[in-house]
């Protein structure tokens, strides 16, 4: 359930920011995130950043890095991704689209 929230919600990010893959008519938009996480904090103690090519490479590494934790099996993470990519979708499309 974890996995797919975080999936979702990775989603729901690319979806909030959809005008630009319709401007640019891509998924590879780079972007750079930092973590909100107090624990995650490099050898000289600022917040980790990371750079992103694509919505899509983030979403699969958040799958993957539960993976790495051991909380989770590769198809277990494949499958979240596939599951919140389609419920990020369905909600796009029935709530958010302007119809």
């Amino acid at each position: 359930m974890v996995a797919l929230l975080g999936q979702f919600l990775v989603q729901v990010l690319y979806y909030t920011l959809v005008f630009c893959v319709i401007f640019f008519d891509t998924d590879n938009v780079t972007f750079t995130a930092t973590t909100e996480d107090p624990s995650a904090r490099g050898n000289n103690g600022i917040r980790i950043t990371r750079t992103f090519n694509s919505f899509s490479a983030a979403a699969l590494e958040n799958g993957r890095s539960r993976v790495y934790l051991g909380v989770h099996f590769q198809w277990d993470a494949d499958a979240a991704y596939v599951s919140g990519t389609r419920l990020a979708d369905f909600i796009y499309e029935n709530l958010l689209a302007c119809n």
